[in-house]
């Protein structure tokens, strides 16, 4: 019998919606590249339509997020790194 433990792909995506687009938070990886952070995770934008527009490479690892679109800032956040507050610029859509 074959063990999935650190094969598998964990899917967790948190989403933030603005009145202009829908964020999502995407980690398509295996429990063991989120565990030793091998991979970092992206964010992807679509329209209301549900059409993807972009996607952004984040360069550390969070599970979670807002965004400012007015002064064009992701704010990010890592459960296990409690003390920081990430900031990502946002380029304009």
């Amino acid at each position: 019998q074959r063990s999935l433990v650190g094969s598998e792909m964990c899917i967790r995506d948190s989403v933030y919606a603005t009145d202009s687009y829908i964020y999502t938070l995407n980690l398509d990886m295996t429990t063991e590249e989120i565990e030793n952070r091998k991979i970092t995770p992206n964010i992807q934008v679509f329209d209301w339509e549900g059409k993807p527009l972009t996607q952004y490479k984040l360069d550390c690892f969070i599970n979670t997020f807002v965004v400012d679109e007015v002064a064009n800032k992701i704010y990010g956040a890592f459960v296990e790194d409690e003390d920081h507050i990430y900031v990502f610029n946002l380029p304009r859509l």
